[in-house]
């Protein structure tokens, strides 16, 4: 019997994380006399509320997709669906008497300023997008919350057999090849004499990590011009036509392409195979698990609905394009 992986179907299925990315967490209370976006039995959600915890999300889709009006209405309609999933789910957490104690939220927030370093880069992000600490605590309270949830009514109840997971890799085994990918090192420079510079250290014996990490101009430079393992086809042509001839530790020549010059270090190479039940069994139950979580959420969130009187005002969701 495969893990639970009790986060798995929370992460995919709710936006709302969204808060965790230190988003719409201002910290605003909504005006009592504000007309209603939407109530979820007797639970209500205010345009302010709506729109502070929209607002970092349709930043984000922005910048990557055409926002005209039809675009926006349908995002802020998905958006609005996942705040009332996102009531449903704690009207349950109440009914169940699930709670969070202040150690499980340390522990998380612990957990999340590893992303940022230090404390002190931790807490400037606060200042510089004028966040409450205190308000944003509470939002990881609710993340934990509906977390619990989720897992009490759909992760917990998923089982996986070994012979689902032999079944699906059996039944789809065009889908377990493997192309060649090597996995290399590069350093980058603008400037070819530089480039060139770059090379002789390397010959001479400095780690070609410490020259990247010195010299090279390309994004990968902070980690020692890692590229990690690619297939032929995802890096520029020059890429494919030097590294997939080269010999596994060897170092290339300078090579021109549209961006400047690179040099390279082949490090490992995978032959082109199928892949064993071994080596992707693990990812085939999440496969499973991830579409038996999706069905019985599905009907599992459904049937609040059903119960739940719902009423979104559709009006005051249109006029908020025209608000922005």
């Amino acid at each position: 019997m495969m893990r639970n992986n009790g986060s798995l179907l929370y992460m995919k299925s709710l936006l709302f994380i969204g808060i965790l990315l230190l988003g719409g967490c201002k910290g605003k209370a909504p005006r009592e006399e504000e007309k209603a976006l939407a109530k979820v039995g007797m639970n209500v959600i205010t345009l302010t509320e709506f729109e502070e915890s929209f607002s970092s999300t349709g930043k984000r889709y922005a910048s990557n997709y055409p926002m005209d009006r039809k675009n926006s209405l349908k995002l802020k309609a998905a958006y609005l669906n996942q705040l009332i999933e996102e009531k449903l789910i704690m009207a349950e957490a109440e009914k169940m008497k699930i709670n969070v104690g202040m150690e499980e939220i340390d522990a998380t927030i612990a957990e999340l300023k590893k992303n940022y370093g230090d404390d002190n880069s931790f807490k400037k992000v606060f200042i510089d997008e004028h966040l409450d600490l205190a308000v944003w605590r509470e939002k990881v309270k609710k993340k934990l919350l509906v977390e619990k949830v989720i897992y009490r009514t759909v992760s917990s109840k998923v089982d996986i057999s070994d012979e689902e997971i032999k079944d699906y890799y059996e039944n789809n085994l065009d889908e377990f090849h493997s192309d060649e990918k090597v996995k290399a090192k590069q350093i980058f420079h603008m400037d070819e004499r530089e480039a060139s510079k770059a090379r002789e250290r390397v010959r001479a014996g400095e780690d070609f990590a410490a020259v990247a990490m010195d010299v090279s101009q390309s994004p990968d430079a902070s980690e020692g011009g890692d590229l990690g393992y690619f297939g032929r086809g995802i890096m520029p042509p020059e890429f494919d036509e030097t590294v997939f001839t080269m010999e596994v530790g060897s170092l290339s020549e300078v090579v021109r392409s549209s961006y400047g010059y690179h040099i390279f270090l082949l490090e490992d190479r995978r032959e082109e195979r199928d892949l064993s039940f071994e080596d992707v069994k693990e990812k085939i139950a999440e496969v499973i698990r991830r579409n038996k979580e999706e069905h019985i959420y599905g009907k599992w969130i459904d049937g609040l609905r059903e119960k739940t009187n719902i009423e979104i005002n559709h009006e005051l969701l249109q006029r908020s394009i025209l608000l922005r």
